[in-house]
């Protein structure tokens, strides 16, 4: 008898892991529906979620024949709303309310703006912000076009301790453990990150820890499984 495996997907699968359009339609549907529940206090995932579903062109598969129509009926979000969060998740490093990146989007245009010629002044009285605020955004852009951004951490990650070891790991094996092709313990210790003790170090350590008494009695034993080999 043969035994179907069924494949589990749910809001954190990538959407790399899909194998046809079905499973693609499948995974987008659920991380919007997930991205614009939580998209208050995560745009961060929001974010992720549009631009997986941009790169891929998976509104197509929901019934849109444009990603605009997508965003009105599906997410009840106008297209620049949608394009706005995404830009201010992206200017502050990965991880932002909603409040802060649509605050965040319209200090990155601003200083977008001073950048290709207008004054800082211009740029802040065209967008209703303080000079200072352009000031920072564009000292912030140039950071990230310097390639400082904030790691981004996979939702389906938790604890402090996985999150900090995903973060020390190399590229290639945080990308591998964002797909779940490796767990991220696995990945720290290929990376050299996380020492694992041999046998015999255990062993020794082991030992090291036994009384006096127990030691002795430990000893023998030794010698008598040695003496049997």
């Amino acid at each position: 008898m043969k035994v179907k495996i069924t494949k589990s997907i749910d809001y954190t699968t990538p959407f790399s892991a899909a194998e046809n359009d079905k499973d693609l339609e499948k995974i987008t549907r659920l991380k919007y529906s997930k991205a614009c529940s939580n998209l208050r206090t995560d745009a961060g995932f929001f974010a992720r979620t549009i631009e997986g579903i941009k790169e891929h062109q998976t509104w197509r598969l929901i019934g849109y024949n444009t990603f605009e129509d997508f965003c009105k009926n599906e997410l009840g979000r106008a297209i620049d709303e949608v394009e706005a969060i995404v830009i201010g998740v992206k200017a502050l490093g990965g991880v932002a309310t909603e409040a802060e990146a649509k605050q965040a989007a319209v200090w990155k245009l601003a200083a977008d703006d001073h950048q290709n010629g207008m004054t800082q002044q211009e740029a802040a009285k065209k967008h209703g912000v303080t000079q200072q605020a352009v000031s920072k955004a564009k000292r912030n852009t140039t950071k990230n076009s310097q390639g400082e951004q904030k790691v981004v951490i996979p939702e389906w990650l938790k604890g402090n301790t996985a999150k900090a070891l995903f973060r020390k790991l190399p590229k290639n094996l945080q990308d591998q453990a964002a797909k779940k092709e490796i767990s991220v313990r696995g990945a720290a210790i290929k990376a050299g990150i996380i020492k694992v003790k041999t046998p015999v170090e255990k062993a020794v350590k082991a030992f090291s820890n036994l009384e006096y008494d127990d030691m002795k009695i430990a000893i023998e034993e030794i010698n008598t499984i040695w003496d049997n080999q």
